[in-house]
């Protein structure tokens, strides 16, 4: 029982965090639509509408921008407010860090102007892009370190506490023999 508890809410927690995983990856990919669009000279609306009919099978373009659209066409609310609103923002339930903070840099970036918006959202894709690949590759050089360590563990760790277990024990037992070895030569002590 207690196993299928278990792995019942580990199911769940994993698919919720791939889904989150799978959201950040697609990200960088719908900044750059957005980004283009805002190059055209489009309100941001527009361009996040665009974005979220471009990219239909992306979660992120169809959870936080179509959204963040609806929140600004159906209850009027202003762009920051649609992102962020503690109600009805497209990420009140949104865990990252990185959409939250992207979102806020594109929201800041459109208040400068819809061509800075541009640059700046083109900007971030690449960064992210970068990131991402660096991270790859950290995880490739960080693949042979687990190796051993893991062979380590499994291997050459119970080899050492066996034989550091074994000298333990031949070092209590030759003070015990030492230590009745010299109780035995003391001759006793008249105490009367």
């Amino acid at each position: 029982g207690i196993a299928t508890y278990v792995t019942l809410t580990t199911d769940a927690k994993q698919k919720v965090q791939a889904k989150y995983m799978q959201m950040e990856s697609e990200f960088k990919d719908s900044l750059y639509v957005l980004a283009s669009r805002l190059g055209e000279n489009k309100p941001i609306e527009d361009a996040l509408r665009h974005t979220q009919t471009f990219l239909p099978n992306n979660l992120v373009s169809q959870e936080v921008f179509g959204k963040t659209v609806d929140n600004i066409h159906v209850l009027g609310m202003p762009l920051e407010a649609a992102v962020f609103d503690p109600a009805y923002g497209s990420l009140k339930h949104n865990p990252s860090r990185m959409i939250t903070t992207s979102m806020k840099i594109a929201i800041d970036s459109v208040q400068l102007g819809v061509g800075v918006a541009a640059r700046t959202l083109v900007s971030l894709s690449r960064q992210l892009g970068n990131t991402e690949r660096v991270s790859k590759m950290l995880t490739v050089l960080i693949k042979d370190i687990t190796g051993t360590m893991k062979l380590v563990s499994v291997y050459i760790a119970p080899i050492v506490l066996g034989i550091t277990t074994s000298l333990q024990r031949i070092v209590v037992v030759t003070l015990v023999s030492i230590n009745a070895t010299s109780a035995e030569s003391q001759p006793p002590s008249n105490l009367a």
